[in-house]
């Protein structure tokens, strides 16, 4: 329980300012933490992961993960009962925050007797949340469904075959406005892993977003050759038949009634992994993600990296305009990375690099972040120019931004390296009102510390697994670019960040998986954490001109 405790700046003896506190309870820690607006914890008897997290325009926050607690706490469900039959097979959650992070609006279960994953989520103007994920379960619960069958329900590659969803709660959470398979007659999947390197889920392609007249924009990858994209899609046929995974991006109409256009998007040889999908509100729909494909099939158009480097897996960005029909739609293809792990003579070239979150803004700029091992990935403007990863198999995080209305060299206006010597990811990425870069992700803290922080709330010196929060301002170049950034310490215990979002005052809202730590006090193993955050650090403080 947190109590709030009335405080106040105070000039003291030699015009030092401290603060002036009201009355509290000594026998419990005070904490005075601007930066850090709230901290919230939710959870049950089992584990709980929160996955992804939107923001509305009054500050209430939405979370999706997966659940395997029976005894979750809900409030007005649309599903109050746990489907899900053991610690493998758990249904997705849903759940709504109020602006001040201390009191549930609506939380509600979603899904079947088998694995639900909420995988992705965003929020419209009305303040309906509309939920993207993967599901194994033939009961998932529907309505007014596009598609009231899951498609392949035999000889898939786990013990149940895997399909997307999406769904659509009404504003007060407490009923469907609509439920829906997405998927065909191979396994639809959304990119959900469970990672050993941070030790919890990864949305490395859950994709959902919204515009502003409601449409919903869904992505992820599929192997099924009769999956629902449009013959007006750039791409319709599924290259490399049924035994390749590629990525597709589907646009519906509010009410999820009809597809208004769909593509695929990928090669025909090696896989190809989806990284998220984003809208400029104008109909431009993005995707990000992956490749390995040794072949260099990649559909390209006004590519910044026409060519791919020597890795073994490469970024790709792509844009559509869902207004447009055809291969007059497909605005822009690129693959971005580059090679050269740490490699000792004559070994194979093993780099790579995954778009993992992208966004988008009204001038056509895209906005990628995720992680490589190559020594040679592109920057530009860089906040930190070179990767500090000291080993063949780690990474550093790196952010990008392009402009997909430009070609060639001059589309790339940003692009940055972010980690240290150990391995480190960015899982989430938000835009700010005013373009700025919002991103969370992980560092594995072991021997060197030296994650780059700028006017952290918390230290980068923990010995286990720590979460990060970053913001950019990408307008800028090299050592200003870097707004804050910040970690969380595990201390030997789990801290992992998914997915982050931000609202119309820069305040950005993390969400995670996490157990006790020493900077974020106790919570029960395996519980979700939803975190808010003051735009600016507090290691700055501002204090009025005094004269006298």
């Amino acid at each position: 329980q947190r109590v709030p405790v009335a405080a106040r700046f105070v000039v003291g003896a030699g015009e030092a300012v401290g603060f002036g506190l009201g009355g509290y309870d000594r026998a419990h820690p005070l904490t005075i933490d601007p930066f850090l607006l709230y901290r919230t914890v939710i959870g049950g008897g089992g584990a709980d992961v929160g996955v992804a997290i939107a923001a509305d325009a009054a500050g209430n926050v939405y979370v999706t993960g997966t659940t395997v607690s029976a005894d979750l706490p809900t409030l007005t469900p649309a599903q109050p009962n746990y489907a899900g039959t053991n610690d493998t097979f758990g249904d997705a959650f849903v759940l709504k925050l109020n602006a001040a992070g201390d009191k549930l609006i609506y939380a509600t279960y979603l899904g079947g007797g088998k694995m639900d994953i909420g995988g992705a989520i965003a929020v419209d103007g009305a303040g309906s949340a509309v939920i993207t994920g993967v599901t194994m379960s033939d009961d998932f619960p529907l309505k007014n469904a596009l598609q009231a069958q899951p498609g392949r329900t035999q000889g898939c590659s786990l013990s149940a075959c895997q399909h997307a969803f999406l769904t659509k709660l009404g504003a007060t959470g407490d009923a469907l406005a609509f439920s829906t398979y997405l998927g065909g007659n191979g396994e639809e999947n959304l990119g959900l892993r469970l990672s050993t390197q941070h030790g919890a889920w990864r949305d490395n392609a859950a994709g959902v977003a919204i515009d502003g007249g409601g449409n919903i924009y869904v992505g992820g990858t599929t192997y099924s050759t009769d999956f629902a994209v449009t013959a007006g899609g750039a791409f319709p046929t599924k290259p490399g038949g049924a035994s390749q995974v590629v990525l597709f991006g589907l646009k519906l109409q509010a009410d999820g009634a009809k597809v208004l256009y769909g593509t695929y998007y990928g090669t025909g040889q090696g896989s190809n992994y989806a990284g998220g999908i984003a809208t400029d509100g104008a109909g431009g729909m993005y995707l990000g993600g992956a490749t390995n494909d040794s072949a260099r099939q990649l559909p390209l158009k006004n590519a910044f990296q026409p060519v791919p480097s020597t890795a073994q897996v490469h970024a790709i960005v792509a844009r559509f305009n869902t207004n447009a029909s055809g291969a007059a739609s497909f605005v822009y293809g690129s693959y971005l990375g580059g090679g050269k792990s740490n490699l000792g003579a004559g070994e194979v070239d093993i780099s790579a690099n995954y778009a993992l979150s992208i966004q988008a803004d009204a001038a056509g700029n895209a906005y990628v972040g995720g992680h490589t091992t190559s020594r040679e990935f592109p920057t530009r403007n860089a906040f930190q120019a070179a990767n500090g990863a000291d080993g063949a198999f780690l990474r550093d995080a790196f952010v990008a931004k392009i402009n997909t209305n430009a070609s060639g060299d001059g589309s790339l206006l940003y692009s940055s390296y972010l980690g240290g010597r150990n391995d480190d990811g960015i899982y989430g990425l938000a835009l700010g009102p005013q373009g700025d870069v919002f991103v969370a992700g992980n560092t594995a803290l072991v021997g060197e510390r030296d994650f780059p922080a700028k006017d952290p709330w918390a230290s980068f010196a923990g010995l286990g697994p720590l979460a990060f929060v970053a913001r950019l301002d990408l307008s800028k170049a090299g050592a200003d670019s870097l707004v804050y950034s910040s970690g969380l310490d595990g201390q030997d215990v789990t801290v992992s960040f998914s997915g982050v979002a931000v609202d119309g005052a820069n305040n950005a809202y993390v969400v995670g998986y996490g157990s006790e730590g020493r900077e974020l006090g106790p919570a029960t193993s395996g519980d979700a954490l939803v975190l808010k955050f003051s735009p600016q650090s507090t290691r700055r403080v501002y204090l009025p001109l005094v004269t006298r």
